[in-house]
């Protein structure tokens, strides 16, 4: 739901003229995921007392692990 809203919000499907629910439809064929509601998530999540942005963070810094252990960075 994460990557949903940010892709909207940067406008990155069809200029931004997709609605949520059409992109979280599609994207949850694509990845073969169970839908759920995404509105409710998106409020939850901007509930969260921690990160609001958790799964960002999280995929930055597992994608930074990567490139420095591929760069022999420890």
């Amino acid at each position: 739901i994460e990557l949903i809203y940010v892709c909207h919000a940067m406008g990155y499907f069809n200029n931004g003229n997709v609605d949520i629910s059409t992109i979280a439809q599609e994207l949850g064929k694509f990845l073969k995921i169970q839908q759920g509601n995404p509105s409710r998530t998106y409020n939850e999540i901007k509930n969260r007392k921690s990160s609001r942005i958790k799964f960002f963070e999280e995929a930055g810094k597992k994608l930074l692990d990567k490139m420095d252990r591929e760069d022999g960075i420890d």
